[in-house]
């Protein structure tokens, strides 16, 4: 996977992607060994009280993991016991000695385990961050293809360079007033602000300590309906104030994007950047398993 601001050194995608290649095949025989788990579940190493509705349901309405070859043997176990199971495998691939998920390799065996990206993290940054989450959480390691090169460029922030670049292009009309919400939105941290709190959110009952291992599986999807809605609000506003005559990119600050509505509003939009959920209370519904999902 690959932003388009990413430049190479001469050679470094020549001799980097085969090697990435051929390693990724050495996770092949514990992708299958898994899948073959799966296929048989659930078993005696699926919890009882997971077992009277499968956790991949389709419905929409059950609990869902993304992960279609995480076996239950392996999403229970402690993390230390997981890392065992995946020491011999890679995991993902960095090119050269960055840790530099602007280009990066994934192998099977990790998209088949770790599942899909989180959907909460809108609308950009740090969705690398909290897949980085994941990996190690099912016990995955990384691997640094060239560890003795540096061969990676990244045009960093290339969103706000854009906007500030074409803040006059008027031609571009309502793409620049989109692209300007969204910049407002990303230099908020909002997503940077989700990822800090994600671990609590799924981890922790009321007044509880940490549980160990986590109350929820690594690999659960949490759709946080309220977050989302919060975020596109956000950018509405945002995109309203910028489309009015006269409002330059650099007359803002970076309380703007709550400044632009009522207290009232602001406040209900400050608390629903980041909620907390009771993970036990939606885990469950009476006999059944269904979807973690905070509605909006």
């Amino acid at each position: 996977m690959s932003n388009t601001d990413i430049r190479f050194s001469p050679e470094l995608l020549e001799t980097s992607l085969p090697r990435i290649h051929a390693r990724a095949l050495g996770g092949r025989a514990l992708l299958e060994q898994f899948k073959d788990e799966v296929a048989l579940e659930p078993s005696q190493c699926t919890p009882e009280a997971f077992r009277e509705v499968p956790i991949r349901s389709t419905d929409g309405q059950h609990l869902l993991v993304s992960s279609p070859s995480l076996p239950d043997r392996v999403r229970y176990m402690e993390q230390a016991q997981r890392e065992q199971v995946f020491r011999d495998v890679d995991g993902y691939y960095y090119l050269d000695r960055q840790q530099q998920t602007a280009v990066w390799g994934l192998s099977r065996l990790a998209l088949e385990t770790a599942g899909f990206f989180d959907e909460n993290c809108l609308p950009a940054y740090h969705e690398d961050t909290d897949f980085l989450l994941w990996l190690r959480l099912i016990g995955l390691r990384p691997v640094y293809v060239e560890p003795h090169r540096l061969g990676v460029i990244h045009l960093i922030h290339s969103i706000f360079s854009t906007e500030r670049m074409f803040a006059a292009a008027t031609a571009l009309g309502d793409v620049l007033v989109f692209l300007r919400g969204i910049t407002e939105v990303s230099r908020f941290m909002l997503p940077a602000e989700y990822i800090a709190v994600k671990p609590r959110m799924v981890n922790m009952e009321p007044g509880q300590p940490l549980r160990s291992p986590p109350l929820l599986p690594p690999d659960v999807w949490v759709l946080n309906e309220q977050r989302r809605l919060a975020l596109e609000e956000m950018i509405r506003l945002s995109m309203e104030y910028y489309s009015q005559p006269n409002r330059e990119p650099g007359d803002r600050r970076a309380d703007y994007i709550l400044a632009f509505s009522p207290a009232r509003e602001r406040w209900r939009l400050w608390r629903l950047r980041s909620p907390m959920m009771d993970a036990a209370s939606v885990y469950r519904d009476d006999s059944l398993l269904r979807r973690v999902s905070i509605p909006a």
